[in-house]
Parts: C-alpha cells; structure tokens; sequence
C-alpha cells in the first residue's frame, strides 16, 4: 500500500501459511493513515492462513488503557496482544507503544521485552512454534 510504512511476508511451514507483519505508525499520523492502516491489518486477516503476528511501533500507549483506537481493531479480530510492559521509556515516563498481536495465542510459547537498557525503545521479542 502507498503511504504506509509495513512490511508483510508469508511463512510456509509443514503445508501451513503463516503471516507476519511489521508496522510503523507515525506519532503525528492522521485519520488518513490510519485507514490504509486498518485496511492493511484487514487484508492480511482476511487472508487463508494458519495464523497471522502483527509487531511495530504503533505510537499509541496501550498500558492502562484498552478503550483506544488499536486496541479495539486487535479485539476485533479476536487477536492478543501479547507484551504487557512497557517499552518507550523517558527520563520521566515508560508506555507500551510498540505492540506485538496474533490470532491464535497457542502458537506463542514466550513473548517479552528484554530488560532496559539506555535505548528509548526496547524491543519486544517472540518465542513462536509453528505446529
């Protein structure tokens, strides 16, 4: 899609289709944006796949809140988002902008974010088996 920072692939494991994508959502992003965003994450889960992770920086603190805009468009497609801790951090703040969420959650064995370092963003990591 033009306009948007995402990058999609298609994994073919053992005859099943597995779909990944990586997303960047700008902070100061309009309405605009996030349509082609909306409509990117729909297209890869109207796709016929096993299953489908979406990770990236989407910019949009998720940590005490689930009444948002990405929050709800994970719910509806009955997908988990799966890091819980924050991983933007400021001399004065911490918040969970950089997001990893998948539809079947019994392919996950871990997911987590490493300890803090002296980065602005950590980096959220998954511990996935394809069965």
């Amino acid at each position: 899609m033009n306009n948007l920072e995402a990058l999609w692939i298609e994994l073919q494991v053992s005859q099943r289709k597995f779909v990944i994508g990586g997303i960047y959502r700008p902070p100061d992003s309009n309405n605009t944006y996030w349509n082609l965003l909306e409509d990117s994450i729909d297209r890869a889960f109207s796709q016929n796949c096993h299953n489908i992770l979406v990770t990236g920086d989407f910019n949009i603190n998720v940590q005490n809140s689930t009444s948002n805009r990405i929050s709800r468009l994970i719910s509806s497609y009955n997908a988990e988002q799966l890091i819980t801790s924050a991983t933007h951090f400021t001399e004065t703040s911490c918040s969970l902008i950089d997001l990893m969420f998948i539809r079947h959650t019994n392919h996950v064995i871990t997911s987590f974010v490493p300890t803090h370092s002296s980065q602005t963003h950590s980096i959220s990591l998954p511990n996935c088996h394809c069965k």
